[in-house]
């Protein structure tokens, strides 16, 4: 019994379920703007991109074993294959199960929207393509293409996937004039969700910066440095604002006091409980508790994966509010 308690405490590790957050945020998002229909479709997108980004967490740990970036004295977040704890064949081949999981219940999930069928499959190439070359194959996170690849694949890939399994909807909330094409929707609407998923992405490479430039991987925060680091650090948690500020000088600019109140009562919320955490987090970026520069980025993970998810779930909250108001 303990062995096997055991087994599902490393290969839980392994799958890193808590990451799973950043499937779960973007489809949430797309199912409160088209106003929880196609419950089904919802799950089956859960179900398989779930079981995608599980199967590029196991090919990211297996791919970090064999390129030696995971090696014995190397610091590492997932030492199970250095230690022995589990053969790296066993990871590499659950990681293709759980891609073969993620591919099947796509194939499930793209016939039932027969009418999107080659943009949906499109994505789902190229969603495939990023699992099996972001740590191998090409290996995009080598190259310094690693938060590109996130913020696009996780974000605005995901999120118009989502949507257009989900009904669609996604233009501006309000559905007022100048908003109304699908393409400007999901730039607009998507914008946060993706920088602040890439974010979380770049907090991770900002705590293994050391090790990153020991092991010649090329990360933004390698190739500029701690400035550069904070710098993109910064501008991304900016960038989650500006969605909500747009749709608030549209409402000022209608000078409608419907449109005004609907936005506080859609948005307000979020920007008053998610910016504080916001200001500290990078605030701690920049120094730690006694005021000098930081050099341990190592809470900066949690803190930012924390203000995703809260963020993101008032923000498809707030989005289906001003739908309805």
């Amino acid at each position: 019994m303990d062995e096997r308690r055991n087994n599902i405490r490393v290969w839980w590790h392994l799958f890193r379920i808590w990451s799973l957050t950043a499937t779960i945020v973007p489809i949430w998002v797309a199912m409160c703007i088209n106003r929880f229909a196609c419950r089904t479709n919802f799950v089956l997108a859960l179900l398989s991109c779930g079981a995608l980004q599980i199967a590029c967490n196991l090919l990211n740990t297996w791919g970090d074993y064999r390129g030696g970036v995971d090696r014995a004295g190397s610091p590492c977040s997932h030492p199970e294959l250095v230690d022995g704890t589990v053969k790296p064949a066993h990871v590499l081949a659950m990681g293709m199960a759980m891609l073969a999981i993620g591919i099947a219940v796509a194939a499930v999930l793209i016939y039932r929207c027969r009418g999107l069928f080659w943009p949906l499959l499109a994505i789902a190439v190229i969603g495939i393509l990023g699992v099996l070359n972001y740590a191998t194959g090409i290996r995009f996170k080598y190259r310094g293409f690693g938060l590109i690849c996130v913020f696009f694949l996780m974000g605005y890939l995901l999120i118009a996937a989502a949507d257009m399994c989900l009904g669609g909807k996604m233009t501006d909330p309000a559905n007022r004039p100048g908003f109304g094409t699908w393409l400007f929707g999901v730039t607009l609407m998507g914008l946060p969700i993706s920088s602040l998923v890439a974010c979380i992405m770049h907090a991770n490479d900002m705590r293994d910066i050391e090790g990153d430039r020991e092991a010649g991987i090329k990360t933004p925060s390698v190739i500029f440095g701690r400035k550069g680091a904070l710098v993109i650090y910064t501008a991304l948690h900016a960038a989650a604002y500006v969605t909500p500020l747009i749709l608030l000088a549209d409402a000022l600019s209608s000078r409608s006091i419907r449109d005004i109140k609907s936005w506080v009562i859609a948005f307000g919320v979020t920007i008053a409980l998610v910016l504080p955490m916001t200001v500290r987090t990078v605030h701690r970026a920049f120094v730690n508790r006694n005021g000098v520069p930081s050099t341990d980025w190592k809470m900066l993970l949690p803190e930012t994966a924390r203000i995703h998810l809260l963020y993101g779930l008032l923000y498809g909250l707030g989005c289906w509010l001003i739908i309805i108001l």
